[in-house]
């Protein structure tokens, strides 16, 4: 520790000002305060996310294809997708997850469209 057993005061990384970081966290503390680290832990969740949308949206697919699984078990109606495809022919005719995994597929395309590459 320098300064006989004192951390050297350091910048917030939220409000820039400087603070003595608890002595037993030492280096690794990067915020002042409670509001600071709520803010800090935001935008590191949010950076994180970005990161990694990828596994986000395959996470949250293949919920959707349990879901289905499930729900086709219970013979329970399917509501309408919002894409407004007449989701339920589709169904009879493919089965329930091959209609997730499209309405995955278009919802991506329409995305891409919207955004663009260019």
């Amino acid at each position: 520790m320098k300064n006989g057993g004192l951390v050297a005061k350091k910048p917030c990384r939220i409000c820039r000002k400087f603070f003595r970081p608890n002595p037993r966290v030492g280096d690794r503390q990067k915020v002042c305060n409670e509001v600071c680290r709520k803010e800090w832990r935001k935008r590191q969740n949010q950076l994180a996310y970005r990161k990694s949308k990828d596994y986000h949206r395959g996470r949250a697919l293949r919920k959707k294809l349990a879901s289905e699984e499930t729900e086709s078990e219970k013979e329970k109606p399917v509501t309408a997708c919002s894409l407004q495809l007449p989701r339920e022919d589709i169904q009879a005719v493919m089965g329930a997850q091959a209609v997730v995994v499209l309405e995955y597929l278009l919802t991506m395309l329409f995305r891409l469209s919207r955004e663009g590459p260019w």
